[in-house]
């Protein structure tokens, strides 16, 4: 019983041998499982369906993906029915195990480059929870700069205390030693960037290298919306501004009487943008768009016929709508030249804080009656191009004798004088001061002289080659040493970031030093 008689084996070899190919059968579905797996999350799609039963039209994308590649897979064919694998706990499970390998990918690859720095942000999720998203930034040994998302931590507590303790507490689950933490990123909340109480300041104490440098692009926007918030015109204004983006955008039948309208003139059809606090260059392309349309929307309003619309049509013809239309397209186009540079992946901060002075100092030469002028003159025309009632002169207000008036009463401005003073300079006094102090935050004096160090011919002098070197616990003698050499080996050019990675490369700096 123990022998097949016909060619002498042995029955358990058999049944050894069968077994064996049907495990590395199971094995070669399950990676085949493992690879559809792989492909919705990288694609970010949704898993499971509404219904999965059998006789469900649509399984959900994880099954149906499967089923489709059946056809032309016999092995997925074989087993899909009977083996199956495709339980959601097994999926979540290699999903787990996935997210598993890549992290440990990350981390390795972190504690060979041994310094990193992190960028941390507060969000709340559809359930309402706060969770805090990480991100770890750090370099391989040709200089290849990285940022990978590790995790989501969700927290209870939004204090500066709370949230310090939680990315210590996660740094050490990662086993990322604070000594070698150089750098850290978050928004501009108090209890991120504060002095003394924020996540920042805290950070410092256990982790003395880690510079917290603030998002400039971020900086700018909260710039551009402390202006919509401070100055009450400002911010009237652009409620009409998102009036007309919701009755126009927010309609089918009158965004396509607003397009109609366009092509009727000759024009390229374009739409109303909505204003975002979030998209630094929303505003200019939404006041853009009013400016170069504005006979077209107007039109729209008035063929569309609706009681919303003819309020918003009053607010849109007066003066005092178009001559902040006017402004704020000037100022926000500056700003929108500052944005595009600090978007730009080479500059550095010694550059990007010289293309905010430019800004300011453009700003400020705005300042002056001539230049008022200019904008008064354009929203007259229009004014006057569109029979819109030029604005009357601001009635001067008699207080009775009784309560002491008399010849000896304030005169009041007069309209032009009103919209210098009261409106163009209000605006212009609020945003400089706002960019300036803004600003002034990230002026980081470490990060400067790497900078001098790097890009410039310039030698440091001993108090600076000093200041390195006590920050970043190096040889002072090692680094005056190596300053001279670098800069001899630069011969006098000056190098943007992406010139100084490469220039470093290939003179094997980075081995050398």
């Amino acid at each position: 019983m123990k022998r097949n008689y016909n060619n002498n084996t042995d029955v358990f070899k058999l049944i050894d041998k069968q077994h064996a190919k049907q495990a590395a059968e199971n094995r070669a579905y399950l990676v085949e499982i493992i690879r559809t797996i792989v492909f919705l999350c990288k694609q970010g799609l949704a898993f499971r369906g509404h219904r999965e039963h059998g006789q469900s039209f649509n399984k959900g994308d994880f099954l149906e993906l499967l089923a489709l590649r059946s056809l032309d897979n016999p092995l997925i064919k074989k087993n899909l029915n009977t083996l199956k694998f495709t339980d959601h706990k097994i999926q979540n499970e290699i999903i787990e195990l996935l997210q598993q390998k890549i992290l440990t990918k990350i981390l390795n690859e972190c504690r060979r480059a041994k310094y990193y720095s992190v960028m941390n942000d507060e969000t709340t999720d559809i359930s309402c929870h706060e969770q805090v998203s990480s991100v770890i930034r750090y370099v391989d040994d040709k200089l290849n700069v990285f940022e990978k998302f590790v995790g989501f931590e969700r927290t209870a507590s939004m204090t500066g205390e709370a949230l310090c303790a939680l990315l210590i507490k996660w740094l050490s689950k990662l086993d990322l030693k604070l000594e070698n933490l150089v750098g850290q990123c978050y928004d501009g909340g108090s209890n991120m960037r504060g002095e003394y109480q924020g996540v920042s300041a805290r950070l410092r104490q256990v982790a003395s290298l880690g510079i917290y440098v603030h998002c400039n692009g971020h900086i700018l926007n909260l710039c551009l919306i402390d202006v919509s918030a401070r100055v009450p015109s400002v911010r009237n204004n652009f409620g009409v501004v998102s009036s007309l983006y919701n009755l126009i955008e927010g309609s089918a039948k009158r965004q396509q009487v607003f397009e109609n309208i366009q092509k009727e003139a000759g024009l390229q059809a374009l739409t109303v943008k909505q204003l975002c606090e979030t998209r630094w260059t929303c505003r200019f392309e939404c006041l853009k768009v009013i400016l170069l349309r504005f006979n077209e929307i107007v039109t729209t309003l008035e063929v569309t016929a609706i009681s919303d619309g003819f309020l918003l049509l009053n607010s849109l013809q007066s003066f005092d709508f178009i001559i902040h239309l006017f402004i704020m397209s000037e100022i926000y186009l500056l700003t929108n030249v500052l944005s595009k540079s600090l978007h730009y992946s080479n500059i550095s901060l010694t550059d990007a804080l010289v293309q905010v002075k430019i800004t300011v100092d453009t700003l400020k030469s705005l300042r002056n009656e001539p230049e008022f002028e200019r904008f008064y003159s354009e929203a007259m025309k229009l004014c006057d191009s569109n029979d819109i009632v030029p604005p009357k002169e601001i009635r001067k207000k008699k207080v009775p004798a009784r309560f002491g008036g008399g010849v000896d009463a304030p005169a009041a401005l007069n309209v032009k004088d009103h919209y210098r003073i009261n409106i163009y300079y209000t605006i212009l006094d609020t945003i400089i001061p706002a960019i300036n102090g803004k600003f002034d935050e990230n002026v980081l004096d470490i990060v400067i002289l790497m900078e001098k160090l790097f890009l410039n011919k310039e030698l440091l002098n001993d108090n600076e080659i000093q200041e390195l070197s006590q920050h970043y616990s190096i040889s002072y003698d090692d680094l005056k040493v190596e300053q001279r050499l670098y800069k001899t080996k630069m011969n006098d050019q000056k190098m943007n970031l992406s010139q100084a990675t490469k220039f470093i490369l290939e003179n094997n700096f980075h081995i050398a030093f």
